[in-house]
């Protein structure tokens, strides 16, 4: 998990949003197999709002808030 929070990352400051949609996708994968339903609900937000084309920073504040709820795996 915590390779997928880097991979995003620099996504997001290499400006390949296509990819961290593929990469959040995943993410949210991950986080069903773990049982943790809220937190795969709040990254298919991100996936969702990363292919409408929302703003990078909006997406960054999401990413941060996401890995706070995650803390004790990333």
């Amino acid at each position: 998990l915590r390779e997928n929070f880097e991979k995003l990352e620099r996504c997001l400051l290499e400006d390949r949003i296509e990819e961290f949609a593929r990469v959040i996708h995943t993410i949210k994968g991950v986080l069903l197999n773990l049982g943790l339903e809220e937190e795969a609900a709040f990254s298919k937000e991100i996936e969702l709002k990363a292919r409408a084309g929302e703003a990078k920073e909006m997406l960054t504040e999401m990413v941060k808030t996401l890995k706070r709820y995650l803390a004790e795996f990333v």
